[in-house]
């Protein structure tokens, strides 16, 4: 087997595919009850880490170690991968882009990638002169 193959747990593990394929694995592998986070970075890539583990958890670990308020926190994300990080944040920002089930669960929605959607926030939010 491949866990044979290791010498220590993996911290992640990455499966990239067909989106039809990863999209029925990454359901299988949330409907099996396994301690794991199976989360969809791209249509084709799913992300399955250990329980707990997500970029939002990472952030607000860092807000607590850092003693920073999350109100005084941007996060930009344009995935699922992003989603708990952006809803950890004071202000949780979905680029353009995002699949629709994130940007609805933003607080903004700015342009994509190809629309300089980062500096419209840096600008807007950060600088105020937007």
């Amino acid at each position: 087997s491949l866990t044979a193959l290791l010498d220590e747990d993996p911290h992640k593990i990455l499966v990239v595919g067909e989106a039809e394929r990863v999209a029925a694995l990454g359901a299988r592998v949330r409907a099996a009850g396994l301690p794991v986070h199976a989360v969809h970075s791209e249509p084709t890539y799913l992300e399955i880490l250990p329980s707990g583990v997500s970029k939002g958890t990472a952030l607000r670990a860092m807000l607590r170690a850092l003693a920073v308020d999350a109100e005084r926190v941007v996060a930009i994300g344009d995935n699922w991968n992003d989603l708990e990080m952006i809803e950890a944040a004071g202000l949780g920002v979905a680029m353009g882009q995002a699949p629709e089930g994130v940007r609805a669960r933003a607080d903004y929605v700015c342009g994509t990638a190809e629309e300089d959607g980062v500096r419209e926030v840096i600008e807007r939010f950060v600088l105020g002169g937007g």
